[in-house]
């Protein structure tokens, strides 16, 4: 992803190239993107052909693909099939892994620079599970802190800053500007939802923001939903990202908690809220601490 981020091509400023045949000068984009399809295609068929093999057996573990898998009737369509739900469970893990890898430590940062937070989002969970189990989707409605912290992650720092590259497809026109049909434009989702008319103090991961006095999420506040894109091709792997982040900070902050690091003389070693400049932007390496909460939780 660095290497792919960090790539500039000529083509990138001048399209017109993307024409030029393979073995030409200047067509060094298309034989980079050549050795990147293989590595890809070797990992969609890799992980592919594992899921396939163990839907074979008597005792599959449920997923994704075996769950695709247990509905083909007819093998005759088998390898059409193969190609589809490779295709799909490929891109699934693609659009998603990295960008919600970045999230969970764009979180861990923001628990290392905003320790408190955690206290009262504890104690709600405390008090639903009483420290007997694990949370559950099922358990959503009533951890109201825990949805509101997600929601201060998502709009603290948008994992994918400026999104992904959009076209137009007929001539625009925005505050005097005229936009042609067929130019490149992005969404700026790191000023949207730092917009201190809506978010004040916008530097502070304040999940309380999005809390009414009863502890509710507040219908007035929008959903940071500017970290997913916008328009027709909004991320369409949203919910399921969701949810997998809501279980993985209640599941953490259930057993744990997260604490700054310390220096050899003792002193807190307090990060800084650093990101890497690419299409997605994790916090840099940083330090901290993480502790069991309570001895049962082992």
């Amino acid at each position: 992803l660095a290497e792919i981020s960090a790539s500039v091509f000529m083509v990138d400023l001048i399209p017109v190239l993307k024409y030029l045949p393979y073995w030409f000068p200047g067509a060094g984009s298309k034989r980079q993107a050549s050795i990147w399809k293989n590595i890809v295609d070797e990992m969609f068929e890799t992980a592919y052909q594992v899921c396939k093999n163990s839907a074979q057996h008597e005792y599959v573990r449920l997923c994704f693909t075996t769950a695709l898998l247990s509905e083909v009737s007819d093998p005759a369509n088998m390898k059409e099939m193969d190609e589809i739900f490779m295709s799909l469970a490929g891109t699934t893990y693609i659009g998603g892994s990295d960008t919600i890898n970045a999230t969970l430590n764009t979180w861990m940062l923001a628990m290392t620079l905003f320790p408190d937070t955690q206290v009262t989002v504890q104690d709600e969970l405390d008090m639903v599970l009483g420290r007997k189990r694990l949370p559950s989707i099922g358990d959503r409605d009533s951890l109201p802190r825990v949805a509101a912290m997600l929601h201060e992650v998502l709009r603290w720092h948008p994992v994918g800053p400026m999104g992904v590259p959009h076209r137009l497809t007929v001539d625009d026109e925005y505050r005097g500007y005229h936009i042609p049909a067929g130019t490149i434009v992005m969404i700026n989702a790191w000023a949207i939802l730092r917009d201190e008319s809506v978010y004040p103090d916008p530097d502070v991961f304040r999940p309380e923001r999005y809390l009414d006095s009863d502890v509710r999420l507040r219908t007035d506040m929008p959903y940071p939903v500017e970290g997913f894109g916008a328009g027709r091709r909004l991320c369409p792997g949203r919910h399921f990202a969701h949810d997998m982040l809501w279980l993985a900070i209640a599941h953490v902050l259930t057993v744990f908690r997260i604490e700054r690091a310390v220096d050899e003389d003792g002193h807190e070693i307090v990060p800084e809220a650093k990101f890497e400049p690419w299409l997605i932007s994790p916090p840099e390496p940083f330090q901290c601490q993480i502790k069991l909460r309570f001895p049962e939780a082992e």
